[in-house]
């Protein structure tokens, strides 16, 4: 299946799972990255300079910074 055109909204999205799939969807997709950055493996991943990628630093626990995204 080939998903593409779309905005997809990441949570977790600086975390190894996260920059996987990010790096399988980023050239066809809008990626919106939500993390703590805690684990911060997106660094490392060649993706945050990517045109199609926007990062947002919040945690997933704070509800009011997650509806406004």
């Amino acid at each position: 299946m080939h998903i593409a055109g779309k905005r997809i909204f990441i949570t977790g999205g600086a975390g190894f799972i996260g920059t996987t799939l990010i790096r399988r969807l980023v050239e066809d997709n809008e990626m919106v990255v939500y993390d703590n950055f805690h684990r911060d493996a997106i660094s490392r991943s060649g993706m945050l300079n990517h045109k199609n990628v926007v990062l947002v630093r919040g945690d997933i626990l704070d509800f009011e910074n997650l509806k406004k995204q």
